[in-house]
């Protein structure tokens, strides 16, 4: 009789699987686990028999998912709960067992020179402040989370001026407070003779009050967030800006894009790099707005061009916005900084590369006697070189062409 109940007793045993006994199922071996315990891996019925509905095998398996652009991303098999792979995305149709058991991955992804992890929107939080869509496998929720960009200097300057130039126009000031912050920016380095016959002169009690007040004059942002090294200077920024928002025609593009290409031409010709079209045009494409190129047209100029340019014609088309705002668009994550120059070549030059190379060579040969003035002087300012109505057309054709190609060539990887 008590060999028959040790029996019967051993019998029970094998039949009741206790928490953290092994367990097998076709999907693979676990161990017998609450399914609130089972973080690692996903819950399959039936393996655990006679124990509560809470305890099931819990199965560990690795899984992977092939994408045509990421290639083939490895994971791990999760049961798809509110609170299970925060830090990635579920992939399904890629683990065994219950359709609740999905792919688990964990990717990184990278905005410009920011990191962040591909995750699904709808299920997490993003606790680095902000989503961008297209870097991520998996569906259109899975967005890759990135931090930020830390431009609260930059912006909170820009917001200290432009209150001040609202306060300064309720006291009785008479132009826009966008433009008297444009004229801030530039008023050390842009307001003497030449550049007030170009565009205009600041207001001098605009700079008075500033300063009665103890505003600090500001010169470098901070490092570019798509070039990597290059500080934007406010006071060529703020030229620019307000040549382009007067909308003065040619004056407007010499006080930006012109002015430096006038002053690369100088460079160009002291270096005199051989005759014809041809070298013209090598010339230009070889040192206009190249990273770490010394020329008198840096790519930092051409930064600065193309965001003054861009920043100011949004404030002639939408006059209820405020410079504080263009700042914020061109320094959010994924915002203007990424397609200044794209923006700035189709609108300026109507995107076509033609187009660009005939508004310099106009801009070259142009009679206004305002233009003709400040290029002559930009030109021969360190000496006396052949002006470009006196070059052979042909030259004058590779320098402006090959200007053409460089704003397509920035515009195309922007």
């Amino acid at each position: 009789m008590l060999s028959k109940l040790f029996v019967l007793f051993t019998l029970v045993c094998l039949s009741v699987r206790s928490i953290g006994d092994k367990c097998s199922a076709k999907e693979g071996a676990g161990l017998c686990k609450k399914t609130s315990d089972c973080s690692d891996g996903f819950t399959v019925t039936g393996a655990c028999p006679n124990d509560p509905a809470s305890v099931k095998c819990c199965i560990k398996k690795s899984c992977s998912y092939s994408s045509s652009s990421f290639g083939t991303l490895s994971g791990s098999c999760l049961t798809k709960t509110s609170d299970s792979c925060k830090d990635g995305y579920f992939q399904p149709g890629e683990c065994p067992g219950p359709a609740n058991a999905q792919c688990c991955i964990q990717k990184t992804c990278r905005l410009d020179r920011r990191g962040g992890d591909c995750m699904d929107k709808t299920r997490s939080s993003c606790p680095r402040n902000y989503w961008t869509a297209g870097l991520c496998p998996g569906d259109k929720d899975v967005q890759c989370c990135v931090d930020s960009l830390d431009s609260s200097l930059v912006i909170n300057y820009i917001k200290k001026v432009y209150n001040l130039a609202v306060a300064y126009g309720q006291g009785g000031g008479k132009r826009p407070a966008n433009q008297l912050v444009m004229e801030w920016l530039r008023h050390r380095a842009y307001n003497d003779l030449k550049f007030k016959a170009l565009v205009n002169g600041v207001d001098d009690g605009w700079i008075k009050y500033c300063n009665d007040r103890g505003l600090e004059f500001v010169n470098t942002l901070p490092a570019d967030p798509f070039f990597a090294g290059e500080k934007e200077e406010y006071d060529h920024l703020g030229a620019t800006m307000n040549g382009h928002y007067l909308n003065l025609g040619e004056r407007s593009d010499v006080a930006g894009w012109a002015g430096d290409l006038f002053t690369f031409y100088r460079e160009w010709r002291h270096d005199n790099p051989g005759s014809g079209y041809e070298a013209a045009k090598k010339y230009v494409v070889d040192h206009l707005a190249r990273p770490g190129d010394s020329s008198t047209f840096k790519l930092l100029d051409a930064i600065e061009d193309a965001d003054g340019y861009n920043m100011a014609l949004s404030l002639r088309l939408n006059p209820s916005r405020t410079v504080v705002q263009e700042f914020e668009d061109l320094l959010k994550p994924d915002g203007g900084y990424r397609h200044r120059f794209s923006i700035f070549y189709n609108m300026r030059f109507n995107g076509h590369r033609a187009f660009a190379a005939s508004e310099a060579k106009a801009l070259f040969l142009s009679n206004n006697a305002l233009i003709a003035a400040g290029r002559t002087f930009l030109i021969e300012k360190d000496g006396l070189v052949t002006l470009p109505n006196l070059l052979p057309d042909a030259e004058l054709d590779g320098f402006c062409d090959g200007f053409a190609e460089r704003v397509e060539s920035l515009a195309k990887a922007s």
